[in-house]
């Protein structure tokens, strides 16, 4: 398996035979791939560019366990996507945070936090503050980045930056047809309006991440957002 991580102006050949990739870089990139795909070549050489000019890459030759019978590019995006849910929190079980179900929930998010009969989970001793809780996830909205029925970490929100990041919102204005009450997780993006007097949202989309395309961005305007909160920020896939 290869997979490139946080690939920034990358220009990159790739030559597919057999059980062997060629992989041309143009420039510096960072590579991520298990410990059992094996380098079987590193060559420096140049090639031309659209102008015609030399300019000099870099060639990694990779040995590959299992061929691929797919799009190449297809190949490096959906396995990325994968190795970035496989990632998981490590338990110990001498930590605990408290695990809230949201599924059908009628109260708050106050009130659920107040509710003594929730359960609680282990979790490692670096995310055992109050700042931190789980909750299981329900539906397909977010698949790319976190499975239907994953437990995942949330840590609070206290104030920030939220544009690009995966947050639980709770909005009583809306129903989550897959959580079947008013908290969703969804991507948060902004889009802000400068003037004269300063700045202000123009609209915030949240954004489904999923392999369903059926799944649409809810816009939150300033007539709508009167009952929108940002509860917590995702940190990672627990179990």
């Amino acid at each position: 398996m290869l997979i490139l991580h946080q690939v920034l102006r990358c220009f990159y050949f790739v030559r597919h035979e057999q059980n062997e990739i060629c992989l041309t870089v143009c420039c510096v990139f960072s590579l991520l791939a298990p410990n059992n795909t094996d380098i079987h070549k590193v060559e420096q050489t140049f090639m031309k560019n659209d102008s015609g000019k030399n300019i000099s890459v870099v060639k990694f030759i990779f040995k590959l366990e299992v061929p691929i019978s797919q799009n190449m590019h297809n190949y490096l995006v959906e396995n990325k996507a994968k190795k970035e849910t496989e990632k998981v929190i490590i338990q110990n079980p001498a930590f605990k945070i408290p695990l809230f179900n949201f599924y059908a929930a009628a109260g708050s998010f106050s009130e659920i936090q107040s509710d003594k009969t929730s359960t609680n989970i282990s979790i490692a001793e670096r995310y055992s503050s109050d700042d931190y809780f789980a909750c299981k996830i329900v539906g397909e909205s977010m698949n790319r980045r976190i499975p239907n029925g994953s437990i995942c970490l949330f840590k609070k929100y206290s104030g920030g930056s939220r544009n690009g990041k995966i947050v639980l919102i709770e909005n009583r204005d809306y129903q989550d047809p897959d959580f079947n009450s008013a908290f969703t997780i969804k991507t948060y993006s902004s889009k802000i309006e400068i003037s004269e007097e300063g700045w202000k949202h123009k609209y915030i989309a949240l954004k489904p991440n999923s392999f369903d395309t059926s799944y649409k961005d809810i816009i939150i305007t300033e007539e709508n957002s009167e009952n929108m909160k940002i509860v917590a920020e995702f940190i990672d896939i627990i179990t």
